[in-house]
């Protein structure tokens, strides 16, 4: 059944032209061709797996395979470093300097073992979704768009699940790097942008807050 391409491949932008593809419609995305992680993982529990143990063995799958990339990070770093003239401004200790988002493709087998499919070094960060415009259905022509990421008419709006997902993991990064510039969770920008944070994830962003005790607004501690 090799041709069946969709039934092998998960990339979205290929799923998504699927007359089978369901969108989300809002932040319940049970039912939804694109899931979050919470989603997918309380379906696993109910097949008997357990989600700490699944995290574990993804946490070091990521851990072991950052390690492998380091020095290629670091080395990269260090040209753009020099390029840029801003030795000084740039730690590959922990000081001061970048930051980059990997996107990591990882398949669960049947033991729950996790595999490595791919790391993206640019995984996509829109949160937008495309839409086929159905043969018939009348909506504003000015909404009507014809870009390259459907070959057919369609309209493009928000997935929830992407603006969910995306934000704690872009949000989570700014957030890092901003207590690395040495502002303090009590600092006006930085309440702002913790604010905004949690208005967006929820009780999910309770994460970061978990893992870096004292930056949480209201928290001045640490």
């Amino acid at each position: 059944n090799l041709h069946h391409i969709m039934g092998h491949l998960t990339n979205y932008s290929l799923n998504k032209r699927s007359s089978n593809f369901v969108q989300g419609t809002g932040e319940d995305d049970t039912f939804s061709s694109k899931r979050t992680i919470n989603s997918v993982f309380a379906e696993l529990e109910e097949l008997g797996f357990e989600s700490n143990a699944l995290w574990a063995g993804i946490d070091d799958l990521v851990a072991k395979t950052c390690q492998l990339l380091q020095p290629s990070l670091y080395n990269a770093a260090q040209e753009m470093a020099h390029m840029d003239k801003c030795l000084d401004q740039w730690g590959y200790d922990g000081g001061k300097g970048c930051f980059h988002l990997l996107g990591f493709d990882v398949m669960l087998d049947r033991n729950g073992h996790p595999w490595l499919l791919e790391v993206n070094c640019s995984p996509r960060l829109a949160i937008d979704c495309v839409e086929v415009i159905p043969p018939g259905v009348k909506v504003d022509p000015k909404s009507i768009c014809r870009c390259m990421e459907e070959h057919k008419p369609h309209i493009h709006r928000i997935c929830e699940v992407d603006k969910r997902v995306k934000t704690l993991a872009l949000g989570g990064a700014l957030l890092l790097a901003t207590l690395k510039t040495g502002k303090r969770p009590k600092d006006e920008p930085m309440r702002d942008l913790l604010d905004c944070y949690h208005q967006i994830c929820g009780s999910e962003g309770t994460d970061f807050a978990a893992a870096h005790p004292g930056s949480v607004a209201g928290n001045p501690s640490g």
